[in-house]
């Protein structure tokens, strides 16, 4: 990895649980560390880059955009004029970021569609076992394991680690149902929109 490739693995564990570490480079914190409006900050960073990222289409998808638009109406894609593709483009640019604002409120967001939900425990393993073979690709200046290589990887650790690793799992759990239960205290019967900056 190098510096300039974002890597933040606030993996989801579970549907209410993740990891509370997240990395960017050489850089990592523990969301568990961080005061109040560091949290608030990330949080709306965040979700101002996932909303501003749902909004993003390519001149490819602008194209097909106006295919549908024009056939919706019958008409020739020729005979639109700038008004009814800008409207076109932003409807559907609408569209796409009401679903992105949707899925975070479902808690969909980054969760892979298809085969069986891990449960918490197994995913906290998965990605112990993951962060332990990124590590050591790293240290050896080699690029991260990846699709069937990365599963096989992860599987071999677990036969071999997987005593150590389900304990480190579980303090992973502990720990971000600990950082949860600390947020619930922190923000009862807060109702402001956000912290003084």
């Amino acid at each position: 990895m190098n510096d300039t490739t974002q890597d933040t693995q606030s993996t989801q564990a579970a549907d209410d649980t993740i990891s509370s570490k997240l990395t960017y480079g050489d850089w990592n914190l523990l969301a568990t560390d961080l005061p109040p409006k560091a949290v608030y900050y990330l949080l709306q960073n965040g979700y101002s880059q996932s909303m501003s990222d749902a909004g993003a289409i390519t001149k490819e998808t602008q194209g097909k955009v106006h295919e549908d638009f024009a056939k919706a109406h019958g008409v020739g894609v020729d005979t639109l004029t700038a008004d009814h593709k800008t409207a076109a483009v932003a409807a559907f640019i609408k569209q796409r970021r009401q679903a992105r604002h949707d899925a975070i409120l479902k808690g969909e967001v980054g969760a892979k569609v298809g085969g069986p939900r891990l449960d918490p425990l197994t995913r906290a393993m998965h990605d112990i076992a993951k962060e332990s073979l990124d590590n050591l690709a790293k240290s050896r200046g080699k690029a991260p394991l990846k699709g069937d290589q990365l599963k096989a990887g992860i599987e071999k650790i677990l036969a071999v680690r997987g005593n150590d690793i389900r304990k480190a799992a579980e303090d992973r759990l502990a720990q971000a149902q600990a950082f949860a239960d600390v947020g619930d205290d922190l923000f009862a019967g807060d109702d402001t929109a956000s912290p003084a900056a």
